[in-house]
């Protein structure tokens, strides 16, 4: 998916002859904290709810943009790079433009949201989150051990483990919920079992009366 393809329908930039106020109405509608402006059909940078919270309400927004021109995505631009420039600039709205400033579209946070909400990773099944070194990671291993198990992987997501600088930690998304025989197969190939989450209330049970027994064995 591409930021054309989640360019808002509702969005659409403020004019340099916008007041404050109408700029505050629209952010407050739109769930953003910050607006694109443009001129003549061409970007020439954002006003941000902060500043004109500030000012005189039939102010126009003219003296409060800020020239972030290089906040924008392009019309090609992948989903996943969509994240990173969200996450980077900590915007709530980006314009869609090109290298000449021509004003396309915009997307929001909460159009990101709502597609991220809609692809697998909201669908149900168990999340297994694996502890390993950076360099044993495979997918293709991966793959292999729980498809073999007749389950698949639905998504994965890496991020570095705050408590060993040297370990990642690799949360995987199945499409099952109940998937005892995966986590045996994993443990019998050695993988370190972080934590499990959203098991169905049959396994979750079993696997909480299993705690307890081995809490109870080592006392």
């Amino acid at each position: 998916m591409t930021a054309s393809e989640l360019a808002s329908v509702d969005i659409f930039p403020l004019k340099k002859t916008d007041t404050c106020e109408s700029a505050i109405v629209f952010m407050h509608d739109w769930k953003v904290f910050q607006l694109p402006v443009t001129d003549n059909g061409k970007l020439i940078g954002y006003v941000v709810l902060s500043d004109l919270a500030e000012a005189s309400p039939k102010h126009k927004i003219d003296k409060y943009i800020k020239p972030f021109l290089q906040l924008y995505c392009v019309n090609n631009q992948h989903l996943f790079g969509l994240i990173k420039q969200f996450a980077e600039s900590k915007f709530t709205c980006l314009a869609i433009s090109d290298d000449d400033n021509n004003y396309i579209g915009a997307v929001s946070l909460v159009d990101l949201n709502i597609v991220l909400y809609k692809s697998s990773l909201s669908q149900s099944g168990a999340i297994v989150v694996l502890k390993m070194s950076p360099q044993d990671y495979s997918l293709a291993e991966l793959s292999r051990i729980i498809e073999y198990n007749d389950c698949k992987i639905l998504n994965v997501f890496i991020t570095p483990d705050s408590s060993d600088s040297t370990k990642i930690l690799l949360s995987v998304k199945l499409n099952k919920q109940n998937i005892s025989t995966v986590l045996q197969t994993l443990e019998r190939y050695n993988y370190t079992i972080h934590s499990i989450y959203e098991l169905d209330d049959h396994q979750a049970s079993l696997d909480q009366r299993y705690d307890w027994l081995i809490k109870y064995l080592n006392t």
